[in-house]
């Protein structure tokens, strides 16, 4: 699941609908909500804004940086190969083998739970960097002749990442743990 939503969350995605197909609103909100200058990442971005008669939907997920990603998802594989070479140790009740899993868990748990608090700190450092376009002030302010608009930013997906990062790391050193008392019991 941690993989899945970290392939999903790896790079940039913008999606603009107008009705009337003029392109002014979408390129308006290209040109201010622009992930890799104008925006802190991770965050996506929804808005719905009415120009005159013109209807724009806007939707934007400026992702993680590349290399956190990488090398969470580097991690994620790593973390399955040891899962993997574990409880095929403790299949063929091969010491090595769950020796192998012991270690090589409790270092990939370790790594799991860095990653998990550095992706938090990278989503609290997006929400104080990005709180005028959130909050539509400064430079960011809606013009006062819109009346209709809806603005939304959203972390959600970048918080369920982090929180099931540290729990795939607490499972790991939970199965860790089942795996030594398990190991006393094989015979030498």
């Amino acid at each position: 699941l941690v993989l899945m939503i970290s392939m999903f969350s790896i790079s940039d995605h913008y999606e603009c609908v107008e009705s009337k197909n003029m392109q002014t609103g979408c390129d308006m909100f290209r040109k201010n909500i622009n992930c890799r200058t104008k925006v802190a990442t991770p965050l996506v971005v929804t808005a719905h804004v009415k120009i005159g008669t013109n209807d724009v939907k806007f939707n934007a997920q400026c992702a993680w940086d590349s290399s956190l990603s990488e090398i969470r998802v580097a991690f994620i594989f790593l973390a399955m190969i040891i899962l993997y070479a574990g409880y095929s140790g403790l299949g063929e009740e091969h010491k090595l083998k769950i020796n192998i899993f012991i270690y090589g868990g409790l270092v990939m748990a370790i790594l799991l739970i860095l990653s998990s608090l550095s992706d938090y700190i990278e989503i609290l450092d997006s929400l104080a960097d990005n709180d005028n376009l959130c909050s539509l002030k400064g430079k960011f302010a809606i013009d006062p002749s819109l009346k209709k608009y809806e603005f939304n930013c959203s972390y959600t997906r970048y918080y369920m990442t982090s929180l099931l990062t540290g729990l795939s790391a607490l499972s790991i050193l939970i199965a860790t743990y089942i795996a030594n008392q398990w190991k006393k019991y094989l015979p030498s």
